[in-house]
């Protein structure tokens, strides 16, 4: 009895040997070991856990999924140092470079609405930098929840509007050193014109020097050279009381009146210049 409890424990023995033979000359057919130490000329170098640092040559593909398969919250998460793509010192927490010219270094964001840049501060929302497809490229204001600053998809400029018409459209006051319409620069306004009056009275006696005209006598003066006539007065000598014929109008840079008949008068035009 004892000699065939041993003999079944040696078949079993023996079994178990076989089996794992065969296994692991059938996983070696399929595994090519490598041949020089990772990473070496057929094998990518592993990224393990731990503290030492690592160099993984080739592309790195995280898919950012859970052990069940779903799709995790996060796909990478860099928990302290700086990131460098293209760069081999980064500066800064995300550092890019490129030796290329053209859009090689560019961050490009890609969504199919609004594309969005957040600046946080102290863990607060503050400003955000917003690819708006109804308005244009705007800079958003997290505090009063408005675009202080738009640039639409016809480049015009928008400071207080979302909508500006003009190239540079801005509401609200406006506050410079100075301004430019072409190449007429001004560092102030120009200062508000003065006028510099004077009176010309033209004594006439008895219609003297005045020029008759159907049945009438007509009487001419002039303000000077610069200046220009604004107002035409005048009265009789004898009577002192205002023209009452004709009464006085401008004529030819100066004033005119017409009487019935020839008297002492006087006849005064305003002439004013500007300063």
């Amino acid at each position: 009895m004892k000699t065939k409890i041993i003999q079944n424990i040696k078949s079993i023995i023996l079994a178990l040997i076989l089996v794992l033979g065969v296994s692991y000359v059938s996983a070696y057919s399929t595994w090519a070991p490598p041949t020089a130490t990772a990473p070496g000329n057929n094998i990518d170098a592993p990224i393990n856990a731990g503290n030492v640092g690592q160099i993984k040559q080739g592309t790195l593909w995280i898919k950012g999924l859970t052990t069940s398969g779903g799709a995790a919250a996060n796909g990478l998460i860099v928990e302290n140092g700086n990131v460098g793509i293209g760069a081999t010192s980064p500066g800064s927490k995300l550092h890019v470079k490129s030796s290329s010219t053209g859009s090689a270094g560019a961050i490009v964001v890609d969504t199919p609405g609004q594309a969005n840049m957040e600046f946080w501060a102290n863990g607060v929302h503050k400003w955000g930098l917003a690819s708006v497809p109804s308005n244009g490229l705007g800079i958003y204001n997290f505090s009063t929840s408005s675009y202080p600053f738009m640039i639409n998809d016809s480049n015009n400029v928008g400071i207080g509007t979302t909508s500006p018409g003009q190239k540079l459209d801005v509401n609200g006051y406006v506050k410079g050193t100075g301004l430019c319409i072409g190449s007429d620069c001004k560092t102030a306004w120009p200062t508000a014109p003065t006028l510099s009056c004077t009176t010309v009275e033209t004594y006439f006696a008895n219609g003297s020097g005045c020029a008759p005209s159907s049945g009438f006598t007509s009487c001419t003066n002039q303000c000077p050279s610069g200046y220009f006539v604004t107002g035409c007065g005048g009265y009789r000598a004898d009577t002192l009381n205002p023209f009452t014929d004709g009464g006085t109008r401008f004529y030819n840079n100066g004033c005119a009146v017409r009487l019935s008949s020839g008297t002492n008068l006087y006849l005064q035009a305003q002439c004013c210049k500007i300063q």
